[in-house]
């Protein structure tokens, strides 16, 4: 009898210790999760790479745009949840062109986020409508001579400008004050001579720009190696042309699905 009591102390002593984190897991100061995706229709959401501490959660999120939209995603709006608690990240908002894919590691503070299982909730996600009629914009002329002006719901300022023989480049700060979302292409302006010929811009952000009401951000248009028949572009009257430059687009939020992230034991043994 005695015996056996002995051998029950034991097992309830040893359950103890494996909820005090005496288990095979707890033996671990950082864990790893298995790889995953989610489908949200018009995104298609890849987690790689996740692994957590007691003090911070990371992982990178892979997100391909299945649509012929913008996408508008808000890293900042993705729920985690841990023991019931629910954490957010600060993180930059990520735009993503067309059947295009960007990636973004999240990285996520806490204490003790060091747990078997993670949810997910992929809030934050909007497909952009863009507009078919383009904002109208006055051509801007070099040599300056308006170092601002408006198109439609976006406001544009006149940094910096070179002009020489053959390099043209341009920069400028574009504001959107409008109720839905502002766009802007840059890979659409042209440089026009006074001869009539024209010439696509040749280097700038090859991303388009999304801006929410109040928001800001720069550019630079550049021309470069142009045929010295069209004249010197140092001393000449050019003009730069906006095309289809500025749009305006409309958010469809993206139904929200959530993702259970979980701890791969293979993995974190062999990263010890």
């Amino acid at each position: 009898m005695k015996k056996i009591a002995t051998v029950y102390l034991l097992f309830i002593n040893l359950l103890a210790f494996a909820g005090k984190g005496g288990d095979d897991f707890s033996k671990h100061d950082k864990v790893f999760y298995k790889s995953g995706s989610v489908e949200l229709g018009d995104a298609t959401i890849s987690i790689e790479n996740a692994v957590a501490t007691d003090a911070f959660i990371k992982f990178k999120m892979v997100v391909k745009n299945n649509t012929k939209e913008y996408l508008l995603v808000k890293p900042g709006e993705i729920v985690l949840v841990i023991d019931g608690k629910e954490y957010k990240a600060i993180e930059k908002d990520m735009i993503i062109d067309p059947n295009d894919i960007a990636s973004k590691v999240v990285d996520i503070k806490g204490l003790q986020f060091r747990v078997q299982q993670v949810v997910i909730k992929f809030n934050g996600f909007s497909k952009v409508e863009v507009s078919k009629t383009p904002i109208d914009a006055p051509n801007f002329k070099l040599p300056v001579s308006q170092n601002s002006f408006e198109a439609g719901a976006f406001t544009l300022d006149h940094l910096s400008n070179e002009k020489q023989t053959d390099v043209v480049s341009v920069k400028f700060n574009v504001t959107y004050y409008g109720s839905n979302i502002g766009i802007v292409s840059p890979t659409l302006a042209a440089l026009r001579f006074p001869n009539g010929s024209e010439f696509a811009n040749m280097k700038t952000r090859s991303k388009s720009i999304l801006l929410e009401k109040g928001g800001t951000d720069d550019f630079r248009l550049t021309w470069h190696d142009m045929p010295k028949s069209n004249g010197d572009a140092q001393f000449a009257n050019l003009e730069i042309l906006w095309r289809e430059t500025f749009k305006e687009g409309k958010l469809i939020p993206i139904t929200p699905q959530s993702y259970t992230m979980e701890w791969d034991p293979d993995l974190t043994k062999g990263k010890r």
